[in-house]
């Protein structure tokens, strides 16, 4: 028996089991750790090239006191900013990041806020209702940024949408006929709608392993449609034509999504945690930039948790360019990005962040 200075008495089979007890649950931690699907735990299978010092610190940064901000879109003068938890309230920044305005959009008719995202592609504010299928359309000028036009009950029921024109969305539609997502054009005038059936491919359940960002560009025409949870996106013209499938540089071709039905329903939900492929994506100056929480196998694990990584790919074809890093801003988490001409603007959780791309 032994005594400590408080008095408390260990007796040598106490310690023997108190160690072993230990032993047992790292060991345990450890086997569970490595029987796990933990993103980066193993060596991905691919390589990326860097541009020269490609590491970005930020030129500007903006503690914004809340998270649930996005990009709702940038003009030459401003950034507009939303968040979901109040989506119609609309936040005005300029490009050193300082604060300009804050304007009420409209009313929400939607009973969940976070059914409704905001885009602006000055003069126009798209507000993107997905629990009714309705998109509104406003003025980005004037301080009551009036309503232009009004589109209700649009057919298909959509969950994503991205305006070509006031009157012309790519949207990504749920097609009860298939049970699976699929792309469609929508001329909301005439109520003309063309679907576009081959771009997107079921894996699993034909919804959630099918989810993803869409994305359109005017200068090329171009509308891009990136997986998160597989390493591929598609390019397509403005008329749902598919011009060509690629393949972002990681080695993951398979959605890896656990997922179960809902009793008494259609739809599905993830049993699984995610396994985020291209966690985020943007098109600007004729590049898709997608930030990958994939690993390459030539990256330092220390130099990776420090910063985020954007991948390069040519519009034109798809083809992998190189990649480069944007410092974290603390242990933040990264939200959202855009880019005009060499800025790129960041939501990390709560912080507003620019980088110089001319590097």
């Amino acid at each position: 028996m032994k005594s400590n200075k408080n008095g408390f008495t260990f007796s040598r089979s106490k310690l023997i089991t108190l160690g072993c007890c230990t032993l047992l649950s790292i060991t345990s931690i450890v086997a569970l750790y490595e029987l796990s699907d933990v993103p980066n735990k193993k060596k991905n299978g691919f390589r990326r090239e860097y541009r020269n010092n490609p590491f970005l610190s930020p030129m500007y940064s903006k503690a914004l006191n809340l998270g649930g901000y996005y990009i709702s879109g940038l003009s030459n003068s401003y950034i507009y900013l939303s968040n979901y938890s109040d989506p119609l309230i609309l936040m005005r920044y300029d490009y050193e990041l300082n604060f300009i305005s804050s304007h009420n959009i409209g009313k929400s008719d939607s009973a969940r806020q976070e059914a409704v995202t905001v885009k602006v592609d000055s003069p126009y504010i798209y507000v993107i209702n997905r629990e009714t299928s309705e998109i509104h359309l406003y003025s980005l000028f004037g301080k009551s940024h009036p309503k232009l036009g009004f589109h209700n009950s649009l057919h298909p029921k959509f969950t994503a949408a991205s305006p070509l024109s006031p009157t012309t969305f790519i949207v990504r539609a749920i097609d009860t006929q298939l049970n699976q997502y699929v792309l469609a054009k929508i001329a909301t005038g005439n109520q003309e709608v063309k679907f576009s059936y081959d771009a997107l491919q079921k894996q699993i359940d034909g919804f959630l392993d099918i989810d993803g960002q869409l994305l359109y560009e005017a200068d090329s025409n171009c509308v891009i449609y990136v997986y998160y949870y597989r390493n591929q996106f598609i390019c397509l013209d403005s008329n749902l034509n598919v011009v060509y499938k690629a393949n972002s540089i990681d080695t993951n071709r398979f959605s890896k999504l656990g997922v179960k039905k809902i009793n008494s329903s259609k739809f599905t939900a993830i049993s699984s945690p995610q396994i985020f492929i291209n966690a985020a994506s943007y098109i600007a100056n004729g590049k898709l930039f997608i930030k990958s929480d994939m690993m390459a196998d030539n990256e330092d694990r220390r130099l990776f948790g420090k910063g985020f990584v954007i991948d390069e790919y040519d519009l034109k074809d798809g083809r992998y360019i190189h990649s480069f890093y944007l410092s974290r801003m603390g242990k933040r988490k990264f939200d959202d990005f855009q880019i005009l001409g060499n800025r790129l603007i960041a939501i990390q959780e709560d912080y507003l962040v620019e980088y110089d791309l001319t590097f």
